[in-house]
């Protein structure tokens, strides 16, 4: 794919106008989505000062040559949220330092880790289950899907308790940003 230049530079780049942060678009991203793949493989966004990588095999090119392609710029969609993020979160940072720390993290998730724990996270879920029917309604967000990451993942991955309560807001806060 080579080098993306900026659309000053490169008037082969389509321009994609939207309002990411709308309640319209938050609300119903998926046809924007579809109008910006029409558009190309690489649309500018100006009201965000970036490009968009619509469509897989160019996202993947991307995502892995992090020498033309940093990271450490890549997930927020502007310089607020860069500067957030900034050696902040593993998801900014490029090797040698990303590779460093998804090892450690890595480890306690592995299939032979995770096979020495299968029993037990069995019997968490099991029970999980059978408390929630037992209940006759319940929220399957709130009180399914969030459960067991909030209790295996975070353990698994050693973080301590004390604030374990606030990990997924925490995660989908800095998502979000």
């Amino acid at each position: 794919m080579g080098e993306i230049a900026p659309p000053a530079t490169r008037s082969d780049v389509p321009v994609y106008n939207a309002d990411f942060y709308s309640d319209e678009f938050i609300l119903d991203p998926f046809p924007r989505y579809a109008e910006m793949r029409k558009l190309g493989p690489v649309v500018f966004l100006p009201k965000l000062g970036n490009f968009a990588v619509t469509r897989y095999a160019e996202a993947r090119e991307v995502l892995l040559d992090w020498k033309m392609f940093s990271n450490e710029n890549a997930i927020p969609a502007d310089e607020e949220g860069c500067a957030f993020f900034h050696g902040a979160s593993n998801l900014v940072t490029d090797p040698p330092g990303h590779d460093e720390v998804r090892a450690i993290m890595a480890a306690p998730l592995l299939p032979a880790s995770l096979e020495e724990i299968r029993h037990s996270v069995e019997l968490t879920a099991s029970d999980l289950v059978a408390r929630l029917v037992s209940q006759g309604s319940f929220d399957g967000m709130t009180d399914f899907a969030r459960y067991l990451p909030l209790n295996l993942v975070t353990e698994l991955v050693g973080l301590p308790e004390d604030g374990r309560e606030n990990m997924l807001d925490w995660a989908a806060a800095a998502f979000d940003i």
